[in-house]
């Protein structure tokens, strides 16, 4: 069943539900399986990787999160400076106590250092074949990708189940299209 050509509006709405419908046996797994997807596409960053910490019910980065500092990789977590601006990424380390930002977000504490990551892992509502990205309708992502591929080249990818593949996503001008979406079903790439 497709959602796609339904508003943006409802398609958010019955992604939640259906994110949240799911046991946490079914979370933690989704989650082992994405890590062996990052294990076994075997590529080092030697900048930071900014990924999110999740809000919700979104896709579970604590494996991830194990992995990625098992390999010795600079971790980075997203902050909302102001609205209708990009986010800025602060290193976060092993033993930071995370602090509630903007929209009840976890965020490390500031300690005047920002970074620019090389590799991004993005949350998402729906994906459709193209890359497009259905998110919470603010824009930051959009922003920020848009910020960081006009300095350099970012990987930007985006973390999903299964279900919240889609036919296509109407899609406007300012949207960034994701490189990668990890399910535990595969590794899409566009």
């Amino acid at each position: 069943m497709t959602m796609s050509f339904a508003p943006k509006y409802e398609l958010r709405r019955a992604m939640k539900a259906k994110r949240a419908s799911l046991s946490s046996e079914e979370r933690r797994q989704a989650a082992k399986a994405v890590v062996a997807h990052i294990i076994g596409m075997g590529r080092r960053y030697h900048a930071p990787v900014a990924l999110y910490h999740p809000v919700g019910n979104e896709f579970d980065t604590g494996p991830l999160v194990q992995h990625l500092r098992s390999q010795s990789h600079q971790l980075a977590l997203p902050v909302v400076i102001e609205n209708g601006a990009s986010l800025a990424f602060r290193p976060w380390n092993k033993d930071d106590q995370l602090e509630v930002g903007a929209y009840d977000i976890l965020v490390p504490p500031d300690k005047g250092l920002s970074v620019v990551p090389e590799l991004l892992i993005i949350p998402l509502l729906a994906f459709d074949d193209t890359g497009a990205r259905l998110g919470y309708g603010g824009g930051f992502y959009d922003r920020t990708l848009a910020s960081l591929r006009a300095e350099h080249s970012i990987c930007a990818i985006g973390l999903a189940y299964d279900f919240q593949h889609v036919d296509d996503l109407a899609v406007e001008p300012h949207d960034q299209p994701l490189d990668i979406v990890l399910t535990p079903s595969g590794i899409c790439k566009f």
